[in-house]
């Protein structure tokens, strides 16, 4: 049975403290923070001794720069038991985005790491806090000294080098880390992968593809193994090798996807059978940022033209970009009461048991709200210039992430203003708008809303540059004309080289020749730039 906020709602009105926390953490996903906080409140209040529940209240009111009660909350959980390493890790964050705490932040993360010593992820803070000013031995060291030597060392050279491969981009550091670590473990999964992925960075995709064999091959199978080797497959452009080692094995991957917790969690999941007559709900996969939904969303219509029902599971911002779209289904809000589906399917894997269409050309497949067109259309009355939308930093992304470098500075792209006959508009939202305050050449604010909203905007665009994030794969969804500013290890939907893109014909991508260096990438879109400006005025 789906879980849905009215069955939330009736559980926690049993004055029971799970089900109110189950309905806060609904509630906060679904951006109804005021009413989730009350409900994450009332948990703490129910069981005060739970201390999940003090570190979930805690995590919101620190999302709400409620400092002082997000202190006080995690102190009220370190009352309770010291022993749970995710309550140091956040006091440590908190600790360390106050001036003159850095100190006590370390601190933090070293009883973190005592207490989890062969935790991975819970060594991550402290090796993250060292490797910024210490060389990869120096900073071994000092973990080692500073948790008393009760920390694995395997475990610390393996999130020292996710430190430094994900995060800071020193990858043959990271190489020779993941090296050792596997001296240390043989068969342990995670440092073949990580060698794999740290090689992929290098530029060495035979050494790279040997360790995605190798780890894949160790029995018991993994399914991380299976579904990195996938990925890395589609990032060499052998689409159909890929296909066909997901569908020999994908029962095995989607037992992975089952760990997740899900809204459709008790509802089978599609196998790839024949669809006809029967009801799928689609829905975002474990770890999905908004550009993943808008991408494989288009599965939906394939499935209904396969003789499926389809019911499209997606989060409140995109709501009104889907429902105008035709071939999606019915569109239904997360917690929101529904049919009950025949099965469940997440948006990416159930594209991959439809080979046919997985990485093809669909051309636009996305259609802005009439009233958002119409709206900008006001706003942005037709001129002779050369409008260009640009979006240049993306959202906060967490230390593991291989692919977080993805961000410039604005006034990097200075040169494309200089070009005669463009105007520039921003289309960026949140993290990265401060650095308007402080930009060195002409760009308009647009005040964009939902990504409904935000269609609307691009449709009176020419052309969008943007690094990526969401707005590449709205752009390329809608049929906007845009560049995509790629790092030098970009993610593996982009493939490895190439300016086209598999997914969508009208963006082009545009790639860093050297880690952190996007001077050609810019130099390049400004060529380009140059070039459908003169087409635009040989034509008017």
């Amino acid at each position: 049975m789906r879980t849905t906020l009215k069955r939330l709602r009736e559980a926690a009105g049993q004055d029971n403290a799970r089900a109110k926390h189950d309905l806060a953490k609904a509630l906060w996903e679904l951006g109804e923070k005021s009413e989730a906080l009350t409900a994450f409140q009332q948990a703490a209040e129910r069981d005060p001794i739970c201390t999940q529940y003090h570190l979930s209240l805690a995590r919101s009111l620190r999302s709400l720069a409620d400092t002082e009660s997000a202190l006080y909350a995690l102190r009220e959980a370190l009352a309770l038991g010291s022993e749970y390493a995710e309550v140091h890790i956040e006091l440590g964050d908190l600790l360390a985005s106050l001036p003159g705490q850095e100190e006590s932040a370390l601190r933090s993360y070293v009883r973190a790491a005592r207490i989890a010593p062969v935790e991975t992820r819970h060594l991550l803070p402290l090796c993250a806090t060292l490797l910024h000013h210490l060389d990869s031995a120096a900073a071994i060291k000092q973990v080692m000294e500073l948790t008393g030597f009760e920390v694995s060392p395997l475990m610390v050279r393996k999130a020292a080098a996710q430190v430094l491969g994900n995060h800071l981009g020193r990858y043959d550091e990271a190489c020779k880390l993941w090296s050792i670590a596997l001296e240390l473990s043989q068969s342990d999964v995670e440092s073949i992968l990580g060698l794999a992925e740290t090689y992929v960075a290098l530029g060495d995709l035979r050494k790279a593809r040997s360790f995605y064999q190798a780890a894949s091959a160790l029995p018991p199978t993994s399914e991380w193994a299976l579904f990195h080797h996938v990925k890395f497959l589609i990032r060499l452009g052998r689409v159909e090798e890929a296909m066909a080692l997901f569908r020999k094995r994908h029962s095995l991957i989607m037992r992975m996807i089952r760990r997740f917790e899900s809204t459709t969690a008790s509802t089978p999941t599609w196998d790839g059978s024949d669809p006809a007559g029967r009801t799928i709900l689609l829905h975002d996969g474990f770890e999905f940022g908004f550009g993943d939904t808008i991408q494989y969303v288009r599965f939906a219509k394939h499935l209904q033209d396969r003789g499926a029902t389809v019911i499209t599971e997606c989060r409140r911002p995109l709501r009104s970009l889907f429902a105008n779209s035709p071939g999606l289904g019915r569109i239904v809000g997360l917690y929101e009461e529904c049919p009950e589906p025949d099965f469940r399917a997440d948006f990416a894997f159930a594209g991959m048991l439809l080979p046919d269409v997985w990485l093809k050309h669909s051309g636009s497949y996305i259609t802005a709200p009439a009233a958002a067109i119409r709206k900008w259309a006001k706003l942005l009355p037709p001129g002779r210039v050369f409008r260009i939308g640009l979006m240049w930093q993306s959202g906060p992304r967490w230390v593991q992430n291989p692919y977080r470098n993805r961000s410039l500075p604005l006034n990097s792209l200075r040169p494309l203003s200089e070009i005669p006959g463009v105007a520039l508009y921003s289309l960026q939202f949140g993290p990265g708008e401060e650095q308007l305050d402080s930009v060195e050449f002409p760009i308009a604010r647009l005040d964009v809303g939902d990504f409904g909203d935000t269609a609307g905007a691009l449709s009176q665009m020419d052309l969008v540059i943007t690094v990526d994030t969401a707005m590449a794969h709205l752009a390329g969804a809608c049929g906007v004309d845009c560049f995509v500013l790629l790092p030098h290890l970009a993610c593996w939907r982009w493939m490895n080289e190439g300016s086209q893109s598999g997914w969508y014909s009208s963006v082009t991508l545009l790639r860093q020749e050297q880690p952190g260096d996007w001077t050609k990438a810019v130099q390049e879109a400004g060529a380009r730039l140059q070039d459908r400006v003169k087409a635009s005025e040989a034509v008017a």
